[in-house]
């Protein structure tokens, strides 16, 4: 029906996108009522216990009010992808197909970088304003090495992901005035500074790191008051952030 609709209207490059986008949309809810039929399941006693018995774990369903709790249980669902045979057979549901599970895969895989970036965030050592830009430089070179992997079925969703992103968040990633606040709140961080640079000024491409010292020293000049009792951090980042070099918790 929905080929057809398309069929008839005029073939302009806004239409093969939005017929694109509907066959991600429509493929993506046909597995992902699959993986509600197991979900739906372990919130019967009997089922749970089957289910505890074939995993010998139970399941993470997904709650519309914590982030990511459908990467989390999609991800708890493929980690036991080899008993999904037997889980299904015991449960009496369709069995699982092998094209279903390579697209649940690449679906973990595209989101990724969003989900470890929330994570991130929100945790309590990392819930700090100079976390936010290494944050998104992270997601972003984590989302273009996704590019050069073999994706199959999500290589054009992991592409407009990344599009959004960087449209979202366009005044970090362009430099913007506004964005120097968390800028100089990056560079103060004694295991970033400006490691996050090259990849910010591949969108910014206006901007130097010598004008982001020049701000930092400007600021400094402005805003500093100097506390001698203050020592310099030496707590441990988490290793989640990247910059397409050594990654941070590699490092001593």
């Amino acid at each position: 029906m929905m080929y057809r609709y398309y069929k008839r209207r005029p073939w302009t490059g806004t239409a093969q996108a939005n017929f694109k986008k509907s066959l991600y949309v429509n493929i993506f809810c046909v597995f992902l009522l699959r993986c509600t039929q197991i979900w739906n399941k372990s919130r019967r006693p009997k089922s749970a216990e089957i289910i505890n018995a074939v995993l010998s774990s139970q399941l993470i369903t997904p709650c519309v009010t914590r982030w990511n709790s459908l990467y989390d249980s999609v991800k708890r669902l493929i980690r036991h992808k080899l008993k999904l045979g037997e889980l299904c057979y015991r449960l009496d549901i369709a069995m699982f197909e092998t094209h279903e599970i390579e697209y649940l895969e690449e679906f973990l895989t595209v989101m990724q970088p969003i989900a470890e970036g929330i994570d991130f965030l929100q945790s309590e050592k990392h819930m700090l304003f100079g976390f936010f830009i290494p944050a998104l430089v992270s997601i972003k070179v984590k989302m273009e090495r996704n590019e050069q992997s073999q994706l199959k079925y999500l290589k054009d969703v992991n592409l407009q992901l990344k599009a959004a992103l960087i449209q979202r968040f366009s005044a970090f990633f362009y430099v913007e005035p506004a964005a120097m606040d968390a800028i100089i709140a990056s560079m103060v961080i004694p295991q970033i500074k400006l490691r996050f640079a090259p990849v910010l000024l591949q969108t910014a491409v206006d901007t130097t790191e010598e004008s982001l010292r020049e701000a930092f020293v400007n600021y400094g000049r402005e805003f500093a008051d100097v506390d001698e009792n203050v020592s310099e951090s030496s707590a441990p980042v988490a290793s989640f952030l990247d910059f397409g070099d050594e990654p941070i918790g590699n490092r001593n």
